[in-house]
């Protein structure tokens, strides 16, 4: 949902001011949530980044107050809203009620719709599509969605490179039982007591390590800058830029193809609508012809006076030709001759 600010900006405005939308969101959340973008995965935001920014989602429709239009920047309050709602309930390893099911599942109903009401380009991808038509389902069927993430399949990528070096075998089957036995001998009691010295931390009591006054250095508002060094500074500085020039160069991109698309479609409609009327003149040309056609035909027929005077001059009745009986009968015939004639 972060570029949809920046794409309204690069709509609303001038291509040149998706730039100044997307820094302004890059400065808040370096001031603010303190998070910064990834240097994977297209320099983006991912795990507790991600999670730091969906709850105070507040923060970057703030940052784009008078860079956006006004409903565009309500429509985004209302969504960033319902999205740290539905964040909470999705990130929880626990087993969520059914009552919270339910209403995530109503709320999830009217994200699409809302948001296409107010950004026409969104296309639904297959995440939004997974998000909206699938979790609640999986939710119902498993009880919760924060219990099976994806990290956990991810940190299977260092397991099997490490593996891959470590278990060198003629085939990919020998490798995998390599591995296997080596998994099997990590976890015997024996060598689990082989690397433990017994030294244990107890955990901290409950609510010990919370800040207990608003001017408490635990508090991530009351960090200064001066923990950090400067080149460390400059690093995520330069990070954020590099993410604020991705994401408005992406949004100009978004932005042109759609209003390609609205142009495509105008001369569609437009190619249509001439079809239409050249169509419609076409069939009325036929039917004027045809109206002609007949009216001719109508005008060379005979009156209805002039064909009984040529009914009453035949004699009122016309001759039918005689019978072939008739005409054996009068030249008198026999019946079993006319019978071998035929």
């Amino acid at each position: 949902m972060l570029r949809f600010g920046v794409q309204a900006a690069a709509l609303c405005g001038r291509p040149s001011a998706a730039r100044p939308a997307a820094a302004a969101i890059g400065a808040a959340f370096l001031k603010d949530v303190r998070v910064c973008p990834v240097p994977y995965h297209g320099g983006g935001f991912a795990g507790r980044e991600c999670h730091s920014i969906a709850v105070p989602g507040s923060i970057v429709s703030d940052a784009l107050e008078g860079l956006i239009p006004a409903p565009q920047l309500a429509a985004l309050r209302t969504v960033w809203a319902a999205c740290a709602g539905v964040i909470r309930t999705l990130n929880r390893a626990t087993e969520i009620p059914a009552e919270e099911v339910a209403d995530l599942s109503s709320a999830l109903e009217r994200f699409v719709p809302d948001l296409q009401v107010i950004f026409s380009w969104l296309s639904v991808s297959s995440k939004i599509h997974a998000l909206t038509h699938h979790a609640p389902t999986f939710l119902r069927r498993f009880g919760s969605l924060g219990s099976y993430p994806k990290q956990a399949l991810e940190a299977w990528h260092a397991c099997f490179n490490r593996a891959q070096a470590q278990c060198t075998a003629d085939s990919f089957l020998g490798s995998c039982a390599q591995m296997v036995q080596q998994a099997a001998l990590e976890r015997l009691p024996l060598a689990e007591r082989s690397l433990s010295n017994w030294k244990t931390r107890k955990s901290a009591a409950a609510g010990t390590r919370k800040a207990k006054t608003p001017g408490a250095g635990r508090l991530r508002v009351n960090k200064s800058s001066h923990r950090q060094t400067a080149v460390g500074a400059r690093k995520e500085q330069a990070e954020m830029e590099a993410w604020a020039d991705g994401r408005s160069t992406s949004a100009i991109t978004t932005m042109n193809a759609y209003k390609k698309r609205i142009v495509d479609a105008a001369k569609r409609s437009a190619a249509l609508a001439a079809l239409l009327v050249a169509e419609t003149a076409a069939h009325a040309q036929v039917e004027n012809a045809a109206g002609e056609a007949v009216a001719r035909t109508d005008d060379a027929a005979p009156a209805p006076a002039v064909l009984a005077e040529i009914w009453n001059a035949r004699g009122g009745e016309e001759k039918q030709p005689p019978a072939e009986d008739d005409i054996l009968e009068e030249e008198g015939v026999h019946p079993a001759v006319a019978l071998t004639l035929r």
